[in-house]
């Protein structure tokens, strides 16, 4: 799977931070974006926006799909910090040329799962 759009709701809870919005993602012809949109939430219960979006090249490393970030463009509501993020999030999504391996597999019923770690990451539906 070369070519694919996905939009899904996403939380996240790791110790005391959490995040809850939505990513979209769009892989064509080797290029990608992601946009991840949402709320941040730390241990004090303090709320930051996450309104950002990913250019990354897709490639593949021994076919498994490969996605490397060139360019992270935030808008001027994202106001949480990068240290902050990278407790919930790859550094891909913070800084430029960061490598993440994943794995796409689509389902039965058409259902694209993206996977980390062996670990489901998203659940994309109704594509």
């Amino acid at each position: 799977m070369d070519n694919f759009l996905c939009k899904a709701k996403l939380a996240v809870e790791r110790k005391e931070n959490s995040f809850a919005g939505i990513i979209d993602i769009s892989v064509i012809k080797g290029k990608g974006t992601l946009r991840i949109d949402g709320i941040f939430r730390n241990a004090s219960s303090l709320s930051y926006i996450v309104q950002r979006t990913v250019i990354f090249d897709a490639d593949k490393e021994n076919s498994r799909p490969t996605w490397k970030s060139k360019k992270i463009i935030t808008t001027h509501l994202d106001d949480v910090n990068d240290e902050s993020l990278v407790t919930l999030f790859p550094a891909f999504y913070t800084k430029p040329t960061t490598v993440t391996n994943i794995d796409l597999e689509t389902l039965s019923d058409g259902t694209l799962v993206i996977t980390k770690s062996h670990l489901p990451y998203l659940y994309c539906s109704g594509l």
